[in-house]
């Protein structure tokens, strides 16, 4: 699978990997040869999604971990919650601000981005069309980490956004290893705005995209 005969061989012992979530990822994880890595801990960067078997189809922490013979840790929540007060209650938890805490001492991250029409926050449901119609009107070029951004990889202010529960992208700079494993030509935009916010140290992507990002060269945002 994408991803996994480059990353594979660099995990190592006593190693702590965050993992978003997404199909592309759970191919990732699928596709990683099982080996045993001492001591190594794999955490969720996004709450869980509610029906098992989206679950089954884009949970990728619980893959990586068992091909990793490693420890995992959840985000005690659902990826979207009801509303932004209980996002916020649930982030006030103690074991959540461990698992937090424990993230940002993260050695790797390995991500994922979705297209503003084809991401995986929307094949599983978790958005309607009426709040795709508004996200996009209010500027948003794709998904990351669960939540919609514009051209510029700033989370937008929008309801959803607000419910979400999980790693906040401005917070992934402080990962020293930061790799997006996303194809395809209608996340390069999303692509873009990630890459040009310097939230990435390294993508792996497939060839139509990656021409597509060179086309115009990045601006030194970072």
């Amino acid at each position: 699978a994408v991803g996994s005969e480059t990353l594979g061989p660099q995990f190592h012992a006593n190693m702590t990997i965050g993992v978003g979530w997404g199909a592309t990822l759970r191919a990732f994880a699928d596709g990683m040869p099982r080996r045993q890595v001492p001591h190594a801990t794999v955490f969720a960067m996004l709450g869980s999604l509610t029906k098992r078997s989206s679950i089954d189809a884009y949970e990728a922490a619980t893959a990586l971990a068992h091909r990793l013979h490693a420890e995992c840790f959840y985000m005690p929540g659902p990826l979207i919650c009801d509303s932004a007060e209980t996002r916020e209650a649930i982030e006030a938890q103690p074991i959540v601000r461990e698992i937090e805490t424990q993230a940002r001492k993260a050695d790797l991250a390995i991500v994922s981005g979705g297209g503003f029409d084809s991401g995986t926050i929307r094949k599983a449901g978790l958005i309607d069309e009426r709040q795709l119609d508004e996200v996009h009107a209010a500027g948003a070029v794709g998904n990351f980490l669960g939540y919609y951004i514009n051209s510029q990889a700033e989370v937008l202010d929008h309801p959803i956004n607000a419910r979400v529960f999980g790693f906040p992208p401005d917070q992934l700079r402080a990962i020293p290893r930061r790799v997006m494993i996303s194809g395809g030509e209608t996340k390069v935009p999303a692509l873009r705005a990630i890459l040009e916010a310097g939230l990435l140290t390294e993508i792996i992507t497939a060839q139509a995209p990656a021409r597509a990002l060179v086309a115009t060269p990045l601006s030194d945002k970072r």
